[in-house]
């Protein structure tokens, strides 16, 4: 067999072995977990790794990526923060699209924790005091989630239980401005102002016969939406 003849032979062996390995990993991406985990999204009341992590994590104002392996981190401001449905889902979807290994959140509900799981994604919780130091209790500080611990509509009203205006948890909205109160079903997402209800306090809803439930409405004082992401070192 002529020497060309060989070659051609193992150059197109090994162009099949290229493409066959870069399938695989399309179809079988890297899992990094626990330790070996490199990006990891924390959920954060401000744009710095000295901002208290966030109460929430649908709702928290940023997320901030750190990238272990490059020692670096960028905020990501969060557009459905005042989402008025799915800011948990909506949120965890923007997140899973960024490639994380792990996510850090405090109060992580249903829909958010479904998404992480199919995309394989850690969940971390029992966060305390700032971002730096959440990254520095990773993994061993911090407890593994292996299904949600908190309700749905837990980022409305801090509970599925009706909350009073004067007992609202202000934690929850850090950096955000109070607009008063409503009630709202949580199973048809009937709603009614205060002033609308006047003195009569709603307990069942007119449309569906549900619960209904006292929310303290709440907004961000600055356009998140329109801070870009800026890559910084840790």
């Amino acid at each position: 067999m002529k020497k060309e003849t060989i070659f051609l032979i193992v150059l197109i062996v090994a162009v099949g072995l290229v493409i066959g390995r870069a399938l695989y990993e399309k179809n079988n991406p890297l899992v990094l977990t626990g330790k070996k985990a490199v990006i990891i999204a924390i959920a954060s009341t401000g744009k710095d790794i000295s901002s208290p992590v966030s109460y929430l994590f649908g709702r928290a104002p940023f997320y901030i990526i750190c990238d272990r392996a490059k020692r670096t981190y960028k905020a990501v401001p969060n557009k459905f923060m005042d989402a008025q449905h799915a800011a948990g889902l909506r949120s965890a979807q923007m997140i899973a699209g960024l490639n994380v290994d792990a996510v850090l959140g405090n109060n992580v509900g249903f829909e958010p924790f479904r998404v992480f799981s199919q995309a394989r994604i850690e969940v971390y919780t029992d966060l305390k005091g700032t971002v730096w130091q959440a990254l520095n209790d990773f993994p061993d500080g911090l407890t593994k989630l292996t299904e949600q611990n908190v309700p749905s509509h837990f980022g409305i009203t801090g509970s599925k239980t009706p909350v009073a205006c004067n007992s609202f948890d202000a934690q929850a909205n850090v950096g955000r401005i109070v607009q008063g109160k409503y009630y709202m079903c949580f199973d048809c997402s009937y709603r009614v102002s205060e002033k609308s209800a006047g003195a009569i306090v709603p307990t069942q809803c007119p449309k569906c016969g549900g619960v209904m439930h006292e929310v303290t409405a709440v907004t961000a004082p600055l356009n998140s939406a329109a801070v870009k992401p800026k890559v910084k070192v840790l």
